[in-house]
């Protein structure tokens, strides 16, 4: 499995994160929206045209980057974002979605959720 830089979009409205479900049969695996960074492409670029292709939200970015390293990648940048109006359109990726609290994004246990993404969730 090719190691890869990913970058991942935080959006939260009314006090929720905004989680996406993909669309993978059999499996039920909850994400932040976000992806591969593409050669030429900076960090922040990669995080706001991932979101836009899984959500068709218009964002911007409201706090730094973050940068995580980690065992199965070589970085992940998350990034606070701010997304007016927050009216999601799910790409083919995707097939579902839900805002979540810490309690609600703890207990999507079907997928490994590590510290790290737990501490990027704020």
């Amino acid at each position: 499995m090719k190691i890869s830089d990913t970058g991942y979009g935080i959006i939260k409205h009314n006090g929720k994160t905004l989680m996406l479900k993909r669309n993978l049969p059999d499996k039920w695996v909850w994400e932040f929206p976000g992806g591969t960074i593409e050669e030429g492409e900076s960090e922040m670029e990669c995080i706001l045209r991932e979101v836009k292709e899984e959500t068709g939200l218009a964002c911007k970015p409201v706090e730094p980057v973050e940068i995580i390293r980690g065992e199965t990648y070589k970085k992940i940048f998350a990034v606070h974002l701010k997304c007016e109006p927050v009216q999601i359109i799910l790409s083919d990726e995707h097939e579902g979605y839900i805002w979540v609290n810490k309690e609600e994004f703890q207990a999507l246990s079907n997928r490994a959720l590590s510290v790290e993404a737990l501490r990027i969730f704020g």
